[in-house]
């Protein structure tokens, strides 16, 4: 057995192989739990690895039964809380004797967070002179770098299991190491995780490719490679062109608009001509009108002519009337 977790420290394992190992790791804590174990320090150098890559989870020296009371001698780590303080949930560092298996979430979840970033969410710095209780401190009040800010090839998906595993409150985490693992192994069906050495092998094919495609480019010959005389040539001819074109353009955009301006004219000409006959008609339709009275009006002077006559032939047929014999 040995552990490899830590062996390229600040470097991260390949997706593929954190997950494989979160599987098996979290499989254990979850068959610890429910026999009423808490291991209460998770961390890499406590899981080792066998030839064959196996993960096995090690170390329950401070392991705690569930109900057991809380005792506070045999720590890892100096001071009044049990745990590594770099791995160490919330509840453990505020009310130690009040935590649950959901503390060993939380702690799995920085060591996943380790292995994707290669380096966990909190750590004390020596150099800044940066102390446990100050990583500790952050594990309750501040809110951990997001894992694509420091590795981008880390899926969606996965960042937001951990940092659902990673959350302050204990209600806001999984409910157990079992889901936190169905969880990774659901994210992984869904989408197909590609191992960094495939990514730069695929990234290096491309760069290759795109060397090969510079150099076809600068052994074609160009504009640029050609004499300036020539250069000068081709210059003239396109400029020659180009003033043809606009000439040609003008040409016709001048009889476009001569075109209009004739049609434009021929309209208002028209226009003039159907006015004047319109008027004509109006005047011929009135001299009718008028026609029409006098016609009327001789109509019924003839009728009157015609009344009087019929009258002065009745009397004079009763003027030469014979008398009866």
């Amino acid at each position: 057995m040995e552990n490899k977790l830590l062996d390229a420290e600040g470097q991260p394992l390949l997706l593929q192989e954190a997950l494989r190992i979160s599987q098996e790791v979290l499989l254990a804590l979850d068959y610890a739990h429910r026999q009423r174990v808490i291991h209460r320090d998770v961390k890499p150098s406590n899981i080792l690895l066998d030839a064959e890559g196996r993960a096995y989870l090690a170390d329950f020296g401070i392991a705690l039964l569930m109900g057991q009371e809380r005792i506070t001698r045999g720590l890892t780590r100096g001071g009044s809380t049990i745990g590594t303080a770099e791995y160490m949930s919330p509840e453990q560092i505020i009310t130690p004797k009040k935590i649950d298996h959901r503390a060993d979430v939380y702690s799995f979840g920085c060591v996943l967070y380790e292995m994707l970033t290669g380096q966990p969410p909190f750590k004390a710095d020596d150099e800044s002179g940066e102390s446990d209780d100050a990583v500790k401190f952050k594990h309750v009040h501040t809110a951990p770098t997001p894992i694509s800010t420091l590795n981008p090839d880390v899926p969606a998906e996965i960042e937001r299991i951990v940092m659902c595993a990673l959350a302050k409150k204990a209600d806001d985490r999984f409910g157990g190491c079992g889901e936190f693992a169905r969880q990774l192994e659901q994210a992984q069906k869904q989408q197909p995780l590609v191992h960094r050495d495939d990514a730069m092998d695929k990234l290096k094919k491309a760069e290759a490719r795109a060397d090969e495609l510079q150099k076809k480019l600068q052994s074609t010959p160009t504009l640029a490679s050609a004499s300036r005389s020539k250069r000068w040539k081709i210059a003239t001819v396109v400029l020659s062109l180009l003033l043809i074109c606009a000439c040609v353009g003008v040409g016709i955009t001048y009889d476009k608009y001569k075109k209009m301006t004739n049609d434009r004219n021929s309209q208002r000409f028209m226009h003039v001509i159907y006015k004047n006959e319109a008027e004509s008609l109006r005047n011929e339709v009135e001299s009718l009108k008028t026609e029409k009275a006098e016609l009327w009006g001789r109509i019924g002077l003839l009728g009157s002519s015609n009344k009087y006559l019929s009258e002065r032939v009745t009397d004079l047929e009763k003027t030469n009337e014979k008398p009866p014999e």
